[in-house]
């Protein structure tokens, strides 16, 4: 079913920001994305700023991605048309005068810390203040250390991967090496936020007593450790898993000073309807010089990402004759899962019907 898990209708909304690439991947070369089912180019101008337009030449639809640019200019690898990086067409070959609206649609980017956020809807609908704060996750924070994946494409779609992230029931089946002893209910008494553009379920854990690893992550620690565990989604698109503030306790668990804060963070860019982009980076503000650390908690990332991707990537095909919503059976514990997926389809609704009632008015 193509809409799944969703009855009818897209499976992304448009005016939203979405992920479209890391800083450090873009120069002065076309960069070629899809994004929610558009080609894209992304580039550096003269300037240092970071363009994004259509990939694809209107003339006779040559993929821009080996086009050369040179002093802002696109140049078409076909028929040499010339486009600013606005996307207006600034000369066509053997002719002076340019076709009326002949050029490449202009995407609004915003650029944060290492991200590139782009809007994919319409263009006077384009809000920064609808972006994901990412920096209330460390990216790019002063005082934070920052490290990035490099993307890549999961064969499943965007849904099926934001779901499984907020799905602890499958932790102890798909994840007994690499995350093994997790108790699948850490959330299950989890205090829930849930406004306009975040979504979250926060935990604290018992007081422990401090281990030797413990204290070589914190060596202030007094003689118990708490933390604070967050899931959350930030925007449509921007996914926290898992979040963890670790403060010095007292053995009643009371918390007395925060020790550092840590996050797992998950962008989730829609390419086609069936395939994603997926970001991965990690933040943190303790440690920040220790790249053993970061290898450590990178390595050990990357085994459970490709632990999920393979369990996403056999669903998907199993979609097209399987996939109606309305006849699968639900637990108990895919409630959490189910709240998100109708907080999604409810942004997708009042995405169109704000799209509708604009084009209806005179």
């Amino acid at each position: 079913m193509k809409g799944y898990p969703f009855h009818d209708g897209p499976l992304f909304a448009r005016n939203q920001w979405y992920l479209a690439a890391w800083t450090t991947e873009i120069g002065h070369t076309p960069v070629a994305r899809r994004i929610l089912n558009q080609d894209v180019i992304l580039f550096r101008t003269t300037d240092d700023k970071v363009a994004a337009l259509s990939g694809v030449c209107p003339h006779r639809w040559m993929p821009l991605a080996r086009a050369e640019i040179t002093q802002d200019l696109i140049s078409c690898p076909y028929h040499g048309a010339r486009f600013d990086h606005q996307g207006t067409c600034v000369a066509v070959p053997r002719q002076d005068r340019v076709p009326p609206g002949f050029g490449l649609r202009r995407y609004p980017v915003v650029v944060v810390g290492p991200c590139v956020w782009i809007w994919p809807g319409e263009a006077d609908r384009a809000d920064p203040s609808l972006l994901p704060d990412s920096m209330s996750l460390g990216l790019g924070r002063a005082g934070w250390r920052t490290d990035l994946s490099h993307p890549f494409r999961l064969g499943a779609r965007a849904q099926l991967l934001i779901e499984n992230l907020f799905d602890e029931e499958h932790i102890n089946v798909v994840h007994p090496a690499t995350l093994g002893g997790c108790q699948a209910d850490v959330f299950r008494d989890a205090e829930i936020t849930d406004t306009p553009d975040r979504f979250a379920m926060t935990h604290r854990t018992a007081p422990t007593p401090v281990d030797a690893a413990m204290r070589a992550l914190f060596a202030e620690l007094g003689s118990h450790a708490c933390s604070d565990l967050t899931i959350e989604l930030l925007g449509v698109s921007l996914v926290n898993n898992i979040g963890s503030r670790t403060y010095s306790a007292d053995a009643s668990g009371a918390p007395k000073r925060l020790m550092g804060q840590m996050n797992f963070i998950h962008a989730i860019t829609p390419e086609t309807d069936t395939t994603t982009h997926y970001f991965l980076a990690q933040t943190r503000d303790f440690n920040v010089e220790d790249a053993d650390l970061s290898t450590l908690f990178s390595e050990r990332n990357a085994k459970i990402v490709a632990e999920d991707a393979a369990i996403l990537e056999a669903l998907e095909p199993m979609i097209d004759d399987w996939g109606d919503a309305r006849q699968e059976t639900s637990f108990a514990t895919d409630a959490i899962a189910m709240r998100l997926r109708h907080r999604i389809r409810r942004i997708i609704a009042g995405d169109r019907a704000e799209v509708a009632s604009d084009r209806a008015a005179p």
